[in-house]
Parts: structure tokens; sequence; C-alpha cells
């Protein structure tokens, strides 16, 4: 890089998705396309006044990813969305989808 030129730090806020509806059964899902429970409209307005605006926000091509941050926007959040394709989540997690979760 010659020296004239500029850097620019990129910052990476990351944000789990909300609970998934049947979350009292505390399981993993994986690649199941499971509905967000986004009902808990004080803690996106918590979180929502933490993140920064005018963000690029990113989610998988999974509802609840999707559902949480169209929550967090509701709730303040401001950002533009886009929206991965199947290779945005998480790798396959076949093998343990459905099993109880920590």
């Amino acid at each position: 890089m010659s020296e004239d030129q500029e850097y620019q730090t990129t910052r990476w806020w990351l944000v789990r998705h909300a609970p998934v509806k049947d979350a009292h059964l505390a399981k993993i899902w994986g690649q199941k396309d499971i509905e967000a429970d986004v009902s808990d409209t004080a803690s996106f307005a918590h979180l929502a006044a933490k993140l920064p605006h005018g963000a690029v926000w990113f989610t998988t091509h999974l509802q609840r990813t999707q559902q949480t941050a169209e929550a967090l926007f509701a709730a303040g959040a401001a950002g533009a969305l886009s929206v991965g394709g199947p290779y945005s989540a998480l790798g396959p997690f076949a093998s343990i989808a459905g099993m109880p979760g920590i």
C-alpha cells in the first residue's frame, strides 16, 4: 500500500437472532426455518438504541434473522438490510438439529 492511501476501520456488531417461537423446547434449529418470537419490544428498543445508525445489515436467508432485523428497525434501529442466500447461514447442523440446546 502506498503512503497516500488511507485506512478505514470496519466495525462489526454481531446480533444473534431473537428466540424462536418454540424456545421453551430449547433445541438447536440449525438450517430449519423457524419463526422468531419478536414480542419482547422493550428488549428490541433497548438494543436498537445501542446499535450504530446507518449501518449495513446482513441477515441469512432464514426468516428468524430477518424478523429480528425488522423488529430492531421497528424499535428505532437504522440501516440498510441485505439478505444473504442459503450459504450465508452457519453450516448445516443436520447431525445436531433438534438436539437439546445448552
